[in-house]
């Protein structure tokens, strides 16, 4: 895509946000929210509408607790750490995670949601010093405990406890704790001042407030399962993550190798029909590699970011309630439908 087209698809989606979106943001009665988006090289344009809590105006610094918005970060630390031969992909876990994985299960396995564990969300209490080893023994409740349902690689099923074993695997097998991982493989060289996983960031007075069905704020609440769902983060942040895992993938220095980068891209594992995941991403409706995305719900809170590579084109929104879901949803299907126009050097349809 031509700088020209870059700008003009930028420019449209800007304009479709700053049009439509206020109104039907304000009838839900959505505080608040944020929209980032990356066309190509061009610099990360955010647009911010009302309160990140009461009193105080949204801003495009401001920070999200953006729940399973995370995993695309977590699935590009495991991946460093993979090219770094310290746990490898297709690595049995087993030895790693005595008693919590069965033999036969890798982290390839765990980042595409293949490994046969139940389906499940995150835990999220209301004080933190719950221990990662301490949630998934059943401390905060026996239906966070990962059971394996069914044959490893015989189907997808989306999983949170996946990436809470492939933290404690990846804080075992490099002696660290997962957050500092991140930092020195994804969030450091990236340059994503202020973005973080761990406790001490959730509670800052930058970080938007979610906000109940009748609007009002919600009280703080923590989660070990920081892989699944630890992140702190502006929508920005998470849009220069998607940018650089389609710049990898198109061979250039970054990050990721273009081999590691491309398992970001592509259906996971390789041998399964019909698989409805990436190595960290959601294949669209589940069935359309062209466009990846994934989501990030919590109570008060609904955020997604999209990433169409062909395009060169990633979008990123949070809002700090949930009834921003749906009018985001239909904002993120325009951006869909214009990123797949460009994409293929359609004329875009009128937005």
């Amino acid at each position: 895509m031509c700088a020209s087209a870059e700008a003009l698809l930028e420019w449209r989606l800007l304009n479709a946000a700053t049009r439509r979106l206020p109104q039907e943001l304000r009838e839900a009665g959505v505080p608040g929210v944020q929209i980032s988006i990356v066309v190509g090289d061009r610099p990360v344009r955010t647009w911010a509408w009302g309160d990140s809590r009461r009193g105080t105006p949204m801003r495009a610094d401001t920070r999200w607790r953006l729940g399973s918005l995370g995993k695309p970060l977590s699935a590009m630390t495991a991946l460093c750490v993979h090219a770094r031969g310290v746990l490898p992909l297709d690595a049995d876990l087993s030895p790693h995670l005595p008693g919590l994985c069965p033999r036969g299960i890798t982290p390839r396995l765990l980042l595409c949601h293949a490994s046969g564990l139940r389906p499940g969300l995150s835990p999220h209490t209301a004080a933190a010093g719950v221990t990662l080893e301490a949630s998934l023994s059943g401390e905060c409740g026996a239906e966070f405990v990962p059971r394996f349902e069914s044959p490893p690689a015989a189907a997808t099923s989306y999983s949170a406890a996946g990436y809470a074993l492939l933290q404690l695997a990846i804080e075992r097998a490099t002696g660290r704790a997962f957050a500092e991982v991140v930092q020195e493989h994804v969030l450091g060289p990236l340059g994503l001042g202020g973005a973080s996983f761990g406790d001490a960031a959730r509670t800052a007075p930058d970080v938007a407030c979610e906000h109940g069905p009748e609007g009002e704020p919600l009280p703080v609440c923590f989660t070990p399962w920081l892989a699944s769902s630890g992140l702190v983060a502006t929508t920005a942040h998470v849009a220069e993550v998607f940018r650089e895992v389609w710049r990898c993938a198109e061979g250039r220095r970054g990050v990721l190798s273009a081999a590691c980068a491309g398992l970001m891209l592509t259906p996971q594992p390789e041998e399964l029909k019909n698989a409805g995941f990436t190595c960290g991403l959601c294949l669209f409706e589940g069935r359309d590699a062209r466009v990846l995305s994934h989501g990030g719900h919590r109570p008060g809170l609904r955020a997604m970011g999209m990433l169409i590579p062909g395009a060169r084109l990633a979008v990123v929104m949070a809002g700090n309630s949930q009834h921003a879901g749906p009018i985001l949803k239909r904002w993120c299907g325009l951006a869909h439908e214009l990123g797949l126009a460009r994409g293929r050097g359609l004329p875009a349809p009128a937005g």
